[in-house]
């Protein structure tokens, strides 16, 4: 796969200019998010009333780039929903698989995700809009952290050398207990990645950590997509033989 990834931003002086003005979010784009956020909902069969709905990530933060999306959180809690919390994680996620699917919603560049948040999920962000209510929830700070940048680069290519491997076995043919092995090393290394993103999110630096930029490269250079894709082929030659 060619790489034509550009030099990735960590950080900016102003929040992105072609949404906001100043600290106020531009009124049609408050507006075209708002109704995606309501339609995706209202598409569900959920019963519990929005609480909100959030715009969070590195569009609402001086961390974004070219390869930012619109983070939209729908607000509601759990707790009204009848059922096991993993039952219920299950069929939520999959609205939002669903959606996805079916639309491929560009402002100015960027792409659309919707999530459904439990109004109890911790979820880690310096930068959360009210898009319901027109207002900051967590205003950003402008606060430039020390990106290490070396490491970041580092632990990127490791990754990227592994996925390029994987990528090359999966157009071999080879038995099952072959495409078992390297289906468990393929889930391995989307487990690692996921694994130091996670926890390196709980540290002081967070959203500018060695995990969660190296994990932010590898998906916006398409590689965690095609680490994804590579899982998917292994698990199917275990079964197609």
């Amino acid at each position: 796969m060619k790489n034509t990834m550009k030099k990735y931003t960590y950080y900016n002086e102003k929040l992105n200019p072609k949404f906001w003005d100043d600290f106020k979010l531009k009124t049609r784009i408050r507006d075209k998010l708002l109704k995606i956020g309501t339609d995706f909902y209202d598409g569900t069969d959920l019963e519990p009333e929005i609480i909100d709905i959030v715009l969070t990530g590195s569009l609402a933060n001086y961390n974004y780039n070219e390869y930012s999306d619109f983070d939209i959180h729908i607000i509601i809690d759990y707790r009204e929903i009848y059922g096991k919390r993993d039952v219920i994680e299950a069929g939520i996620n999959s609205y939002r698989i669903r959606w996805n699917e079916l639309h491929n919603i560009v402002i100015q560049g960027h792409d659309i995700e919707v999530y459904i948040q439990d109004k109890n999920e911790t979820h880690t962000s310096s930068g959360e809009f009210s898009l319901l209510n027109d207002k900051w929830i967590i205003k950003p700070e402008y606060n430039e952290p020390e990106i290490d940048e070396i490491e970041i680069d580092e632990r990127f290519k490791l990754f990227k050398s592994g996925i390029k491997q994987l990528l090359k076995a999966s157009k071999k043919d080879m038995n099952s207990v072959m495409s078992k092995k390297y289906y468990i090393a393929s889930y391995q290394l989307k487990k690692k990645i996921h694994g130091e993103r996670k926890i390196d999110l709980l540290t002081d630096k967070a959203e500018f950590s060695v995990g969660n930029l190296v994990f932010k490269k590898l998906r916006n250079s398409g590689y965690f997509g095609e680490l994804i894709s590579v899982i998917n082929i292994f698990y199917d030659k275990i079964y197609a033989q």
